[in-house]
């Protein structure tokens, strides 16, 4: 390994360690987004058993009143 400065130059020490770095950043914006699509498909199916208990809760009250 050849390095352009002279010996214990750390121009070529900071350049590996940024290196290694942008891959692990550009994971880490694609577990964001996953995580953002969990929690979006999280909140719809919310929505949707919430919508269920409403509906059950209004067919049970017309049974009730049908039932006297």
């Amino acid at each position: 390994m050849s390095t352009s400065g002279p010996p214990g130059d750390s121009s070529s020490v900071a350049l590996t360690a940024v290196t290694p770095t942008m891959p692990t950043s550009f994971v880490y914006k694609e577990l964001v987004l996953h995580v953002q699509t969990i929690q979006q498909k999280m909140i719809t199916i919310a929505k949707f058993i919430d919508d269920q208990c409403k509906t059950d809760e209004k067919i049970r009250q017309k049974l009730k009143s049908r039932s006297f």
